[in-house]
């Protein structure tokens, strides 16, 4: 249906009703660590990304989505992502504790259970990237358990510092 959309499909009397792409379909990257969701990515997108996995934990999930990939008859390799969570500074631990505990809250998430799914130590960081490399990871979004906007800096500091 969104391949029809981006075509420009006439859609009753609206006529097409989505974005023109100039180059062929977006970028469509599917997620999520069930039997279905490798199926997704595989069958209608141009790749895979994990959720607030460790390297390890992300390697594993990686090594799924290229084999469907296979599976389902795709040439190449899918686009893999990660998504890892940080924060920086003098309060790290804390930030980590509150938006991880209030994010996963959920799922019976503690805030002393936090420690473990948030690097907070710059090198960490420089760790991480490289693992998430050897688990053929194409980017790593890193995403911060902090609004402020010193942790960019600080995050930058720690991966290219």
């Amino acid at each position: 249906e969104m391949k029809r959309i981006w075509a420009g499909e006439s859609r009753g009397t609206a006529g097409a009703i989505g974005p023109r792409l100039p180059k062929g379909d977006p970028e469509v990257i599917i997620g999520g660590t069930s039997d279905a969701s490798f199926r997704r990515a595989a069958t209608f997108g141009s790749g895979w990304i994990a959720g607030g996995s460790d390297p390890k934990g992300f390697a594993e999930l990686a090594e799924r989505a290229r084999a469907e990939w296979k599976r389902q008859g795709r040439d190449g390799n899918p686009r893999l992502l990660g998504l890892a969570y940080f924060s920086l500074g003098p309060r790290a631990l804390e930030h980590a504790r509150a938006y991880l505990s209030d994010y996963y809250g959920f799922l019976g998430l503690q805030p002393d259970m936090a420690e473990g799914l948030a690097m907070t130590d710059p090198g960490a960081i420089r760790q991480a990237l490289d693992a998430y490399a050897a688990g053929g990871c194409d980017e790593l979004v890193c995403f911060p358990c902090s609004a402020d906007l010193d942790q960019v800096d600080l995050l930058a500091d720690a991966a290219f510092g």
